[in-house]
């Protein structure tokens, strides 16, 4: 077997997304815009004229250390191919060609890899959620638990305003500053790698706000959403105190299945460890689905008592 390692300037970038575009285990964070943003120094390991692709998403914030990592906003990636089902032993094949020079490797595969049985590897089994909306509205509301059902009882009462046309900077900025504290924060180049994610996805018609306010302008609640391979993931959502007290998000979520449902479309909420958000989307009727963490690291004993250090400070 043939395995190309591609430096990104050496990818053809449009047989890449045509490949992505048509992968049954496509996702949105695999085209080559989508990783230019999150990843722009991101290589690949090419089979066969693209049949068969896999991202090597990679950073150098420590001098001469190079490291294959997931992006932010970018929750499954691994190998994809343009028909067909991958299987453990060709799944194999690709990590086998990952290069040396790559000092660590910590990569979330996509659901349609298998779990692979690795030596030398850590595999970590991660949960992803998500709900079905091709029935009608009413069958997937029956679904909604009851404590969800009053509280989107309660956002109707509020009164709540439609705000969508908030721009990428304006949402980013207060999306950085409800969760300054709680996340690990964005460097500037993160930042301004989110906005030209939310710019150009919005171009082509891949993203979309839905955000809810007061009528004093104030945003409330809101999600940033992506759409690709009959999928809407609900990728950057936050509310305020005030959103959160009125049910913001649950109007927000309940409108978007409402317009969907009867749609072959899948809602995808990307899954949490986090107890209090896995039980927010299993309120929804959402169920669960799994794919696998792996990462293996050939680091000196300097860097991993510096990245211990950073980690300590939140860097």
């Amino acid at each position: 077997m043939r395995i190309k390692y591609l430096i990104n300037s050496e990818i053809d970038k449009i047989k890449w997304d045509e490949t992505i575009k048509n992968s049954p285990q496509g996702k949105i964070f695999a085209y080559s815009w989508y990783l230019d943003c999150m990843s722009p120094e991101w290589d690949a390991l090419i089979f066969e004229d693209y049949s068969a692709v896999f991202p090597l998403p990679w950073t150098e914030n420590i001098p001469s250390i190079k490291r294959i990592f997931q992006p932010r906003v970018c929750q499954q990636l691994g190998l994809f191919l343009s028909e067909g089902t991958v299987t453990e032993d060709l799944l194999h094949e690709f990590l086998n060609q990952i290069p040396d020079h790559f000092k660590s490797v910590d990569l979330q595969l996509n659901e349609g890899n298998p779990l692979p049985q690795l030596k030398d590897w850590k595999v970590t089994e991660r949960i992803n959620m998500s709900l079905s909306l091709s029935e009608e509205y009413n069958i997937i509301e029956s679904r909604f638990s009851e404590n969800h059902k009053r509280n989107i009882k309660k956002s109707k009462g509020a009164a709540l305003v439609p705000m969508d046309n908030i721009s990428p900077e304006e949402f980013v900025d207060q999306f950085l500053s409800e969760f300054k504290g709680r996340i690990r924060d964005y460097s500037e180049s993160q930042r301004k790698g989110l906005i030209a994610l939310m710019q150009i996805s919005i171009h082509k018609k891949n993203g979309f706000f839905r955000v809810w306010g007061d009528r004093m302008g104030n945003i409330l609640s809101a999600a940033f959403l992506l759409k690709s391979h009959n999928r809407i993931y609900y990728v950057l959502p936050f509310s305020t105190k005030k959103g959160r007290d009125t049910g913001g998000m649950y109007k927000l979520l309940d409108a978007l299945f409402w317009e969907n449902s009867e749609k072959p479309i899948t809602f995808d909420f990307e899954g949490s460890s986090i107890e209090g958000i896995a039980r927010f989307n299993q309120g929804f009727g959402a169920t669960t689905s799994k794919y696998y963490q792996i990462s293996k690291e050939r680091l000196p004993y300097w860097v991993k008592l510096l990245l211990k250090v950073k980690k300590m400070l939140g860097k």
